[in-house]
């Protein structure tokens, strides 16, 4: 079964449910995001923020739209080259894709403490 969300419609509502499994994978990517020391950084889902780290006032600013939560997952457990490929792939984008590489390059810490944990 694909982690793709999914939308129950009733002659009433419309709901779109997240699967667990998305919700635990976003979830720890926050907290690792948690770890930054510089900067800002938004994550989006489809254009609903998600979640803002860091310092607002910073001039660091980057920013990270998730099109697609398979994302989550790829960037978690393949790291650096496999979150560029999911970028390829369509699967999230950025208005400034360089601020998002001079986020992740001033934290290196937070990249360290990413590997210990999944790579």
């Amino acid at each position: 079964m694909s982690q793709k969300e999914w939308t129950i419609t009733d002659s009433k509502t419309e709901e779109t449910v997240t699967p667990k499994s998305v919700e635990m994978l976003r979830s720890v990517l926050i907290r690792v995001l948690n770890h930054a020391s510089e900067g800002h950084f938004l994550l989006r889902e489809k254009g609903r923020i998600i979640a803002e780290v860091g310092d607002r006032k910073s001039s660091l600013k980057a920013e990270v739209n998730i099109l697609d939560t398979r994302a989550y997952r790829r960037a978690l457990l393949g790291g650096n080259t496999a979150a560029g490929e999911a970028f390829v792939e369509g699967w999230w984008t950025s208005p400034d894709i360089t601020q998002v590489t001079r986020f992740f390059s001033r934290n290196l810490s937070m990249m360290d403490y990413w590997d210990s944990r999944f790579g």
